[in-house]
């Protein structure tokens, strides 16, 4: 990993503080025991679209508005031949989406950032309207108040990857990127009210959410 990306770099800005929305019982945790969720993009880009609007299904992937889009049907199939009809037009515009495999599975940690953050227990996010119609079974909001130590903590038993989340709408282009775990650092500007920071544990691969003791 190349080290001028950690984010315990200097010149790298952080907020005032990371704000971590959850359900009390795994907040708890979180504050008690250094309990943190970590989960891969392949677990938020297959959630369903609809009250769970976590969910993207651009997650892991680079995303590029395009024209015109043609589909071809697919006329046979078989040992010795592919064979597709006549393409067909089926919309004046369209969204193409390209992922890596390779990343799809990293394990990452998700924090939203304030820099005009409240100093007591009773408040009110700047954004609070919109976050709450997002994540409407979250109930409980931490604070981390010292945001470059809290990530040299997970760094002092972890190799992380971690920087804020970019909101566009279509990202550069795969020879652009540096290494494919860039992809994971671009989102759709229709979740731009997010202001998300990411933690990745690169040299790890999981399934499932894991809980990490840190």
């Amino acid at each position: 990993m190349n080290k001028k990306y950690k984010i315990t770099d200097t010149r790298v800005p952080l907020p005032k503080a990371f704000v971590k929305l959850g359900k009390q019982e795994y907040m708890t945790k979180c504050i008690d025991e250094g309990s943190l969720r970590f989960s891969s993009a392949l677990e938020f880009s297959k959630m369903q679209e609809g009250r769970d609007k976590i969910a993207d299904k651009y997650e892991r992937s680079l995303f590029y508005q395009i024209t015109d889009l043609y589909v071809a049907p697919l006329v046979s199939d078989n040992e010795n031949e592919i064979k597709y009809g006549k393409p067909i037009r089926v919309a004046d515009e369209a969204i193409q989406r390209l992922t890596s495999s390779t990343i799809q599975k990293i394990p990452f940690h998700c924090l939203y950032c304030y820099d005009n953050p409240p100093i007591n227990a009773i408040v009110c996010l700047e954004n609070y309207e919109k976050l709450i119609k997002e994540f409407p079974d979250y109930d409980t909001a931490v604070f981390i108040y010292k945001p470059l130590e809290f990530l040299k903590k997970i760094e002092s038993k972890f190799e992380i990857y971690a920087n804020y989340i970019k909101y566009i709408d279509r990202t550069p282009l795969k020879e652009e990127l540096e290494n494919d775990i860039h992809f994971l650092y671009y989102k759709r500007n229709e979740f731009d009210e997010q202001k998300e920071f990411r933690i990745f544990l690169p040299q790890l691969r999981i399934e499932h959410p894991e809980i990490y003791q840190i």
